[in-house]
């Protein structure tokens, strides 16, 4: 009876020892488990931070381009400037008004006479001159505005 005795507190002992291992490697799952999901935590953190960088960079690609736009849109302002600077309202004929270039800017172009309505709208449109035999007229190919001639 005592070997009974002793076999039962060894196996008593063996089942304790067991659950201990057993305790022991659930609590070392549980700390696993937690830096597990805290690693998980900060993959989400950044995959946030990084989309958030990544139309960060997106806007700021946007805005450079429209910097670029904005500066060669000034820079055809100030050529066009220096473009209209060369050129008079004239009347060549009653009611038909145009711009020429003013008679003190020295060229080699042609005499010519530019549309007055693309001239407004920063377009350098030049009249030309259509003949049939009834009458003749300056049609602006661009806006497609036809004068008489008188």
């Amino acid at each position: 009876m005592a070997d009974d005795f002793s076999n039962a507190i060894a196996i008593t002992l063996g089942s304790a020892r067991m659950m201990m291992s057993v305790a022991q490697a659930l609590k070392d799952m549980d700390e696993r488990i937690k830096v597990i999901n805290a690693v998980f935590e900060v993959s989400e953190k950044l995959m946030d931070a990084t989309a958030v960088a990544m139309a960060a960079q997106e806007k700021q690609t946007t805005l450079t381009q429209r910097i670029a736009e904005l500066e060669k849109e000034n820079e055809q302002l100030k050529n066009w400037d220096t473009e209209r600077e060369q050129y008079a309202l004239v009347e060549p004929n009653p009611g038909f008004f145009a711009y020429c270039r003013k008679p003190e800017i020295e060229t080699s172009e042609p005499v010519h006479h530019l549309c007055a309505n693309c001239f407004t709208k920063y377009e350098k449109a030049i009249l030309q001159l259509e003949r049939t035999s009834l009458s003749s007229q300056y049609c602006c190919l661009r806006c497609d505005r036809k004068i008489m001639v008188r």
